[in-house]
């Protein structure tokens, strides 16, 4: 392999991580080697990751992978020691004969930490957290890659993001190296607006702004995931090249449904949803527009069920059984804990309509969609106007809904039963072989290119 052909990828996320932001490096990794590449990654130890599937991404195994640890934040350190300080503090004051004054003394000591503690909460939040928390990871990720680069004579590196301090990574060795930084933002880097206000400050607004600016002048590339986005960063970014923004879709690998071989659909009419309710991602609507329709005999109870499989029994704070109790659900509806990658597929094959939700994400789009076009199923689609909305519009991949508009939502489900019990496929409006990772794989392969011949 000649050097010049290597690349390094740097992810948070990365196999074993069930995290759906270990999908899109792995895959990349799978598929660069296809195109003449020699990838290597760099993410976290395996002992920092919550939730491990060692099937499910295993053909990434092929590139060499590098784990480093990643080091507590200032923050953390501070929580540690309010927690050892009240914990010394008590066990002092029982030990003494003096208890009733050195309790109050220490209540005393611990409830000026507490005062101090949220009053200060939120600059130490935004600044010791920036960009995000998982800013630890930086330092150990840096001089890791910084010696392989050197090791290896690594000539690209391709970043993914989120967690941003992926971006802030490569920025940092771009200036450290010469190398050729390719920056993947599965989601908006910094959108303002979108932050957490327990988050931000002055002093992080002014920084985080910088960080951001400084890493797209310092990119080679920018990949974005939608057209929404790359549009946004073309105009706010106006003064540099348009060619350096460039979008790569999520997408599904046909390999993964390939050997599953056919799998028949469900007797029983069946929508089902996989993944998390989180980012205002909620089920309610749907059940309360489903209960009204079987109370109204447009649907018969016993010919529909609804598989909700995942990180789902809460939604906003609101416990999704609950609500599927009270609206008197409980014998067509199923709520199921995380499942391996191969049963969700399995899942999504053998249901007829499938559930996305994105209610408040204008620029980005949820990766399961892709996965669900990839699966052959209509989707039935709960979102504002933006890229998600667009891209089911493009394709013809299914139906969507104002998330909170019943009588909307009643008359989609209603269509796509009427097109169940009619034996009706879906149509597609174009060819969706576009979203093939590997095909997606060989554009950023042709992207990596560009980068080397335009510095020659």
């Amino acid at each position: 392999m000649k050097k010049d052909r290597k690349i390094l990828i740097i992810s948070y996320h990365f196999h074993p991580d069930t995290a759906v932001g270990a999908i899109r490096p792995a895959k990349f990794a799978k598929y660069l080697s296809k195109f003449g590449w020699q990838p290597y990654v760099l993410t976290i130890k395996e002992k920092y990751i919550s939730s491990k599937e060692y099937e499910r991404l295993r053909e990434a195994d092929n590139a060499p992978v590098f784990r480093t640890t990643v080091w507590p934040t200032v923050l953390e350190w501070v929580v540690r020691l309010r927690k050892g300080l009240s914990r010394v503090v008590r066990k002092n004051a029982h030990k003494k004969k003096g208890q009733t004054i050195l309790q109050n003394s220490g209540n005393q000591i611990i409830e000026t930490a507490n005062v101090f503690a949220g009053t200060t909460k939120r600059y130490l939040n935004s600044i010791f957290e920036l960009p995000d928390k998982q800013i630890g990871w930086l330092i150990p990720a840096v001089w890791k890659a910084y010696r392989l680069i050197r090791r290896e004579h690594i000539k690209f590196v391709l970043t993914s993001s989120p967690p941003r301090t992926t971006a802030v990574i490569g920025l940092f060795l771009s200036w450290m190296s010469d190398i050729k930084l390719i920056t993947d933002l599965r989601d908006p880097w910094y959108l303002q607006s979108k932050k957490p206000k327990v988050n931000r400050s002055l002093l992080s607004d002014i920084v985080e702004t910088w960080l951001e600016k400084k890493i797209m002048k310092r990119s080679e590339r920018v990949i974005t995931t939608t057209e929404h986005y790359r549009s946004f960063l073309g105009q706010h970014y106006s003064s540099l090249p348009k060619e350096k923004f460039h979008t790569i879709w999520n997408g599904y690998d046909e390999e993964d449904f390939a050997d599953m071989g056919f799998v028949k659909p469900n007797n029983k009419f069946t929508i089902s949803y996989l993944g998390t309710f989180y980012f205002g991602r909620n089920p309610e609507g749907f059940l309360k527009s489903l209960a009204e329709l079987i109370r109204e005999n447009m649907i018969l109870e016993s010919e529909v069920r609804v598989n909700f499989v995942g990180d789902v029994r809460y939604a906003e704070g609101k416990s999704v059984e609950d609500m599927v109790k009270s609206l008197n659900l409980n014998n067509c509806v199923t709520i199921q804990d995380s499942v391996s990658y191969k049963e969700s597929l399995m899942t999504m094959k053998q249901s007829h309509v499938l559930l996305l939700f994105a209610p408040d994400q204008y620029y980005c789009i949820p990766a399961k969609a892709f996965e669900y076009v990839g699966a052959k199923k209509r989707i039935l689609c709960f979102s504002k106007e933006g890229a998600t909305s667009d891209f089911l519009r493009k394709t013809g991949a299914g139906i969507v809904v104002e998330p909170e508009d019943i009588q909307q939502i009643k008359a989609s489900i209603q269509s796509v039963y009427s097109e169940y019990k009619g034996g009706q496929e879906i149509q597609y409006k174009i060819d969706t072989s576009i979203f093939e990772r590997k095909l997606l794989s060989q554009s950023l392969s042709e992207l990596i290119k560009e980068c080397s011949l335009n510095n020659d």
